[in-house]
């Protein structure tokens, strides 16, 4: 006869740790959004355009992250 393990004994430690990588990245991008979002409209007021802009600079300061992030100093 065959023993079989119980299912979370076959997982590896890669297929463990995916999970908690994309955990621990949706908390940074959303607790990143919640701690730039109120400095927005300063960002915005300083640049003399209307609120509607605060979802495009919202974007723009998200992208800026993504793709700048490791590239720092041509950023």
């Amino acid at each position: 006869m065959k023993t079989t393990s119980p299912p979370t004994a076959r997982l590896g430690r890669q297929a463990l740790l995916f999970p908690l990588c994309l955990v621990l990245f949706e908390f940074s991008a959303y607790i990143g959004n919640d701690m730039i979002q109120p400095g927005m409209l300063a960002v915005i007021a300083n640049f003399n355009a209307g609120e509607e802009g605060v979802p495009t600079s919202m974007t723009a300061y998200l992208a800026g992250g993504i793709f700048c992030s490791g590239y720092s100093a041509r950023c």
